[in-house]
């Protein structure tokens, strides 16, 4: 089973990285290849919703279940999509350095398409997607809440 497995420290509040990491709404416009979103149900605890990516044009839709911790951990379960399995869950974590308070982000997902042929397909786009999310991340971070990439204000 594929595994992702990352782990970054930024310098902005772990209740910033996790509304960032939650508004599933706002990621067509960060994330490579993530063409739509649609929440399908949220409340406190729980958000449902659906995401398409495009991948040189390999179209794949799947849905997941979040399980909301706020502000320190999302548990993402599949609900349905071109996957056999796919779990993971996401922790933000606070860390100080010297005064200023940092989050450390970690992602831990596990996957596994359910058809060969898709997973032929479609398995290098998630693979490279996979790496660049925390990337993406970390720099929409670094726009939104104004500091540079380095930590520094901007």
């Amino acid at each position: 089973m594929p595994k992702v497995s990352q782990q970054y420290i930024v310098p902005h509040t772990r209740a910033q990285m996790y509304c960032l990491v939650n508004q599933v709404d706002q990621y067509p416009q960060f994330i490579p290849w993530c063409q739509q979103t649609n929440v399908l149900y949220q409340d406190d605890n729980v958000m449902v919703a659906s995401l398409t990516f495009d991948f040189q044009g390999i179209t794949q839709s799947f849905t997941t279940r979040n399980t909301l911790k706020a502000p320190s951990q999302i548990v993402i379960e599949l609900v349905k999509g071109p996957f056999k399995d796919l779990a993971g869950t996401w922790q933000f974590e606070s860390v100080m350095a010297g005064e200023k308070e940092h989050c450390r982000v970690s992602l831990n997902m596990d996957y596994t398409f359910g058809n060969g042929l898709i997973a032929m397909a479609f398995e290098p786009a998630f693979a490279k997607l996979s790496s660049l999310l925390i990337q993406s991340f970390k720099a929409q971070a670094a726009k939104i809440y104004d500091w540079s990439a380095d930590g520094r204000s901007g």
